[in-house]
């Protein structure tokens, strides 16, 4: 495998990663513990990625299972993961079967995260193998 890539092939692949991401922020974007398995499955590459939180807590698909609302409450109606504001930045490695990608949220409280997802191509598919989250004070700038 060659892993040095021509600027069209980036730039085709910077493309793909973006639409992976901005998917990955709007199909989840609301507490519904019924539509996280399929959530999970299509974005994460297995049920043991671990994204750690601004806290600096691990999360797994188990704990995110934990967090969300079981009920069916008014409460699940709300957009409480946040929307896309941005991504931020996309670096492509290993022969193009590799990124690193940064993008920012907006939650409803109006307080930001920036994320850092390491992504995996496998199987002709985008998969996040790893993530991080930062709080931020919101700005008006985002």
């Amino acid at each position: 495998m060659d892993l040095i890539l021509d600027r069209a092939e980036d730039r085709r692949l910077e493309g793909e990663i973006k639409a992976f991401i901005e998917a990955l922020c709007a199909d989840l974007t609301k507490h519904d513990k019924a539509k996280l398995d399929e959530h999970w499955a299509t974005f994460y590459a297995d049920e043991e990625v671990q994204i750690l939180r601004p806290s600096g807590n691990a999360m797994s698909k188990i704990t995110s299972a934990g967090m969300l609302k079981s009920d069916g409450g008014s409460d699940d109606s709300v957009p409480e993961f946040g929307k896309l504001v941005s991504i931020d930045s996309v670096r492509i490695f290993a022969g193009g079967i590799g990124a690193v990608a940064t993008y920012t949220k907006r939650a409803a409280n109006d307080n930001l995260a920036v994320y850092s997802a390491t992504l995996e191509k496998k199987d002709g598919a985008w998969k996040v193998v790893f993530g991080t989250a930062t709080g931020q004070p919101p700005t008006d700038q985002a």
